[in-house]
């Protein structure tokens, strides 16, 4: 199992909202098919197009080290388990299209 998948269901299925870095987050990301398509200051936002015309997209905050605000985290989870084209690759094949 590649280690951002194992990453990501620890994360999507947690209730923690602590201990998470921008760098963790981020991969999770990327390897979803997000794309990071702005930057503001230390604010990064990623984007991902999803089937009839929707587009996801969350914001995190890179601070260059430390962890994620909590508000942050609990958006990107809920985001992420809120599309279950994106849940079930990361349960099964672990390639998100």
């Amino acid at each position: 199992m590649a280690g951002w998948r194992k990453r990501a269901r620890t994360f999507l299925d947690g209730n923690s909202a602590t201990g998470f870095r921008y760098d963790e987050l981020a991969a999770i990301l990327a390897a979803c098919h997000f794309v990071l398509v702005g930057k503001s200051g230390s604010h990064r936002t990623w984007r991902r197009s999803i089937p009839g015309g929707n587009v996801l997209r969350i914001t995190l905050v890179d601070k260059g080290s430390g962890e994620i605000g909590q508000a942050y985290v609990r958006a990107m989870r809920h985001l992420l388990n809120s599309d279950s084209a994106i849940r079930t690759e990361i349960d099964t094949h672990g390639t998100v299209d």
